[in-house]
């Protein structure tokens, strides 16, 4: 007997519910209106994470100074007329989606004597222990103004690390479940440089002319597999 060659009567439905619970506070304190510091925590806890998992708390610090407005800089106001350096750290997080860690079932009819009747296989094994990825940034740079505030220039620097990368996992078809749970594994490193230049070419009592152009560059590394083999 094959399920192809009965009568079947099929239905399907699904719900899923996800909670997520987010706290964050945020403090930012400055000096002269020249020198600031700004310093941030978040804590997330959300339903996809693993049973076994505690809640994200990702940290951040960040600062800068504003040197022109400092007396010792009046005299390169001529040239730069604004300057402003700035420096930032911070960690992020990044969710896996509903029910990835969850053990999971499909429905699949089988036959019983000569009827179908409505059975399930195993879908998703899950995964109890699954986290968020972690990402670790650290970000430099500057903005600078010259000639009258008529040309801007913003670069910046960052570099991060990314840890516990969210993948999925192939399983022997032998144990019968149909998905690969996701799992934290590996190890990826972004670095790069962000140039914007904004320019007022054309300036008077009724038009004003603006021109804003920008590029990027990025380096991105898989710097660890978790014990994979390396592959082409």
């Amino acid at each position: 007997n094959v399920i192809g060659s009965a009568s079947q009567t099929s239905g399907s439905g699904g719900v899923t519910e996800v909670r997520q619970r987010g706290y964050v506070s945020q403090l930012q304190v400055g000096h002269l209106d020249r020198r600031f510091l700004q310093v941030g925590l978040r804590v997330d806890e959300f339903s996809v994470f693993g049973s076994e998992v505690a809640p994200a708390v990702l940290p951040k610090v960040g600062g800068s100074w504003v040197v022109s407005d400092e007396p010792f800089f009046s005299g390169m106001n001529r040239f730069v007329n604004s300057l402003r350096v700035r420096a930032a750290w911070g960690q992020t997080g990044r969710a896996p989606g509903a029910g990835a860690a969850l053990t999971t079932f499909s429905s699949a009819p089988s036959i019983v004597g000569t009827s179908v009747v409505s059975g399930a296989v195993p879908a998703n094994p899950g995964n109890a222990e699954l986290k968020p990825e972690r990402g670790q940034e650290l970000e430099f740079g500057f903005d600078a103004s010259f000639f009258s505030d008529r040309l801007g220039v913003e670069v910046t620097y960052f570099d991060k690390t990314t840890n516990d990368l969210i993948l999925s996992q192939p399983l022997p078809p032998s144990l019968g479940f149909t998905q690969n749970p996701q799992v934290n594994i590996g190890q990826v490193k972004n670095s790069g440089f962000e140039l914007t230049v904004n320019a007022t070419p054309f300036q008077n009592d009724f038009i004003t002319w603006d021109v804003r152009g920008g590029m990027a560059t990025l380096k991105n590394e898989l710097t660890d597999l978790g014990g994979v083999a390396p592959f082409g």
